[in-house]
């Protein structure tokens, strides 16, 4: 667990540990939500297309999506 100190203009710096687990770049936008006193940095994607991006993996056999496929 990492720890931030906010500055006197209400600044924090998001620990290295952090940026790298959510591959946050200089210019990046973030979603802040707090929930119940529970606050959430979330990175904002820049399309839609990525947020969706491999939900539905795992989710069918390899086989099935080739029979499928071939049935085009």
């Amino acid at each position: 667990m990492s720890q931030a100190t906010l500055s006197g203009k209400y600044q924090i710096v998001i620990p290295k540990e952090s940026r790298q687990a959510m591959a946050l770049k200089v210019g990046d936008q973030l979603i802040v939500e707090t929930i119940h006193g529970i606050t959430l940095i979330i990175p904002k994607r820049k399309k839609v297309s990525e947020m969706l991006r491999g939900l539905s993996k795992g989710m069918f056999q390899e086989h099935y999506l080739k029979q499928e496929r071939g049935s085009w």
